[in-house]
């Protein structure tokens, strides 16, 4: 899948930025991280950017990189032959969420 047709204003979003750019529930974009870091993967692949603003802050700024996340999608969610219901589940999840990018005009 070619991402270079999706139109991102801008090269980092917040996370609530990210979920009204990107057509998904917030329940399954966590449920998504969990389940990634569960299987000792690191968030950054998946397109999550920490910016810590301060050296004595204790919470990084979280941003999210949208292409790297979509291309997370499509490798890890997308394009897998699910073995298990939850896993055919999440494929069509996915497949909904990239065509709703892309019905959005984004």
């Amino acid at each position: 899948m070619d991402f270079t047709d999706f139109n991102f204003d801008k090269p980092f979003y917040t996370e609530k930025e990210l979920l009204k750019r990107v057509p998904i529930k917030r329940s399954t974009f966590y449920a998504w991280q969990s389940e990634w870091i569960s299987l000792g993967n690191d968030p950054k692949l998946m397109g999550k950017v920490l910016i810590l603003n301060n050296p004595k802050s204790k919470r990084p700024i979280v941003y999210w990189n949208a292409p790297k996340y979509l291309a997370w999608l499509e490798k890890y969610k997308i394009n897998v032959d699910p073995q298990f219901d939850y896993e055919y589940h999440n494929k069509q999840i996915a497949v909904a969420v990239v065509k709703g990018v892309k019905q959005n005009g984004n």
